[in-house]
């Protein structure tokens, strides 16, 4: 079995990486990653932002923790669990039991959670620090998981904050193991454990006014949670004491990934009662799609316990099923029980969807027998000279109208010699009602312009000296037009409209020679090649003008820099700079890049690449703004 931890940094944005764009779907995202339990740290969705392809896949359970304070998409934890290998017994979220539904029974509940004079917190505090969604915890039966998203210290207050929840999590271990539960702590903990897990441990410290690196708080309590009195071991650094550069983040602002700049903040730490279950553990840094790298660890499939013999991995895991029994439901805090997704709320696709056709009330006849169906002829067969009256607007009943319209004689018109004529009544004309016009239609080009031409409209009748009847009935004669003068071959005093040809109905003829020979004549060799000989010396001009700058090179190796564009919201929000092309290295931070750095490193070239003229003041306004009142 393979547990593994991810910080993805926005589980929306794989499908955006390569090789996740290739899959599609976030089951096959977990798949590829290969754990059978896997965790995942930083989803920065909301509950409402949650796909279906998330909450439902074919062969995991899973389980999501969503940031409570605002609607914003922010942190947020989520654990996987592939269905043949792992059912947890039991889920839920939170360090604390704030967060549990109040209808949860003892027997469902987990167990552990710190009591207010443990941690020396009121029961509000302890709820805002499971609000942000950083905890995801289920039970196995062989273990307790505590999938971790701990908070980051930007400043004093979110130190304060840290170290609270650092507090929260220290307890709850304790209580599971005082319990005689196995605990693993795993995920993304905001926290260097020693000096090998950072590139520069020195000047970090020095620049936090610290003696020693771990003199940090949060340092100082990672590292008695793991050290030989603590309740858990560091199962990477147990792999690999000694290992340098074992990093899993990275600053990709300053693209430090390429030289392995970083630091060593994702962890899997387990209680010591699982250390002979353990088989191997390792980061794995070539996997990209996020600033951080997964850290995975390896199950042997079955040990030998003194007293018990062979004992299989799989018999722990799932210590209730028997063999042959199905794979059993997952608990109620899995998100296929989610209401939008089991079914019991309505979808919006719901409401729109066909629905039944309303069956006519049945009517009988005086016998008691109900009448039969007549036949209906569909009106959206039929052609488009139909005579068939619309339907009548009156509220005159349908068997009336019939007896009214076979009593109606035919009306007869008496001609010249008296005698009587059936007159035919015209069919009513076909009305093609005007749709809503499609977009394209307000973009259409401009008609060109056209010479003094004649138009001739096509006759859509056999002969053009038929006789036509106007709207008074009265019969009119209408003059035979010439024939069109023939037009054996295409040529330049003839032209037709662009388009399919059995639509035009206009054709233009010139009639002006003067304009005809005009058309016709063509340019001169000579005078096609002066032609392009000009459009190439101006398309080479412009060119020129909208080539794109070439970079500057850098000051510290003469190469080639790299240009970037400034994100942080201010004054200078969407600017490009470039900066040295080479990876950061040692002693980047210090800024005296051409003294301290390797040469192989950046140096510290900085250019903008616009320069911005600014009105007076306007940056002084700019940066009282941003001063605190």
């Amino acid at each position: 079995m393979r547990i593994v931890t991810w910080n993805v940094n926005g589980i929306k944005t794989l499908l955006q990486y390569h090789p996740w764009n290739k899959k599609k779907t976030y089951e096959g995202i977990i798949e590829d990653l290969g754990g059978d339990i896997t965790c995942i740290q930083e989803t920065k969705i909301t509950r409402a932002q949650m796909e279906k392809g998330m909450a439902i896949m074919e062969n995991y359970d899973s389980f999501f923790s969503f940031y409570r304070k605002t609607v914003r998409g922010i942190h947020g934890t989520a654990i996987f669990t592939k269905r043949d290998v792992v059912v947890p017994v039991k889920a839920e979220e939170g360090i604390g039991s704030a967060l549990l539904p109040a209808t949860l029974t003892e027997k469902e509940r987990i167990g552990g959670y710190p009591l207010s004079s443990e941690v020396d917190l009121d029961y509000g505090k302890m709820k805002e620090l499971d609000a942000e969604g950083r905890t995801t915890i289920i039970d196995t039966g062989m273990f307790v998981l505590i999938n971790l998203y701990c908070p980051n210290e930007t400043n004093d207050q979110r130190l304060v904050f840290k170290n609270e929840f650092n507090s929260m999590v220290d307890r709850r271990v304790r209580n599971l193991i005082r319990e005689g539960r196995e605990v693993i702590v795993l995920g993304d903990l905001n926290i260097c454990a020693s000096d090998l897990d950072t590139a520069e441990p020195s000047q970090r410290a020095q620049n936090q006014g610290l003696e020693q690196f771990t003199d940090h708080p949060p340092r100082k309590w990672l590292k008695e949670f793991t050290g030989p009195d603590g309740p858990m071991v560091d199962t990477t650094r147990a792999q690999f004491p000694d290992r340098k550069g074992m990093f899993t983040c990275w600053n990709t602002k300053i693209d430090a990934r390429p030289s392995n700049y970083g630091t060593r903040l994702d962890y899997i730490l387990v209680t010591r009662g699982l250390l002979p279950w353990i088989k191997s553990a390792d980061i794995q840094r070539d996997i990209v799609g996020s600033d951080h790298c997964p850290v995975f660890l390896d199950f042997h499939d079955s040990i030998k316990v003194p007293g018990r013999g062979t004992v299989y991995l799989k018999n722990e895991l799932n210590p209730q099923r028997k063999p042959g029994d199905a794979i059993p439901e997952p608990p109620a805090f899995a998100c296929k029980f989610y209401d939008e997704y089991s079914g019991k709320q309505k979808t919006l696709a719901s409401f729109f969807g066909r629905g039944a056709m309303p069956k006519a009330p049945a009517s009988s006849t005086s016998n008691g027998a109900s009448p039969s169906p007549q036949p209906v002829a569909s009106t959206s067969k039929l052609p488009p000279s139909s005579s068939v009256p619309p339907p009548s607007s009156s509220k005159e009943p349908a068997t009336e109208k019939v007896k009214k319209s076979q009593s109606q004689e035919p009306e007869t018109k008496k001609n010249g010699k008296g005698k009587a004529k059936e007159v035919e009544k015209p069919a009513p004309p076909v009305v093609k009602k005007k749709g809503q016009q499609s977009l394209n239609s307000f973009f259409l080009p401009p008609p060109e312009p056209e010479p003094t031409t004649k138009k001739r409209k096509k006759s859509s009748t056999p002969s053009s000296s038929t006789t036509t009847v106007d709207s008074k009935k009265k019969k009119k004669k209408v003059t035979p037009e010439p024939p069109p003068r023939p037009s054996p071959s295409p040529s330049p005093s003839t032209y037709e409209q662009p388009g399919n040809d059995e639509d035009d109905d206009d054709m233009i003829i010139m009639d002006d020679p003067t304009a005809s020979a005009t058309l016709s004549s063509q340019p001169s060799t000579s005078q096609a090649q002066a032609v392009a000989e000009v459009n190439a010396q101006a398309a080479s001009v412009w060119q020129n003008v909208f080539a794109p700058k070439a970079a500057p090179l850098c000051q510290g190796h003469q190469e080639p820099t790299k240009m970037w564009t400034v994100n942080k919201p201010g004054i200078n929000k969407g600017r490009k700079f470039y900066l040295c092309a080479r990876p950061v290295g040692p002693g980047y931070d210090k800024g005296q890049a051409k003294i301290n750095v390797n040469p192989e490193y950046r140096c510290d070239h900085f250019e903008w690449a616009t320069k911005v003229l600014r009105p007076a003041g306007m940056v002084e306004n700019m940066n009282s703004k941003k001063s605190p009142k």
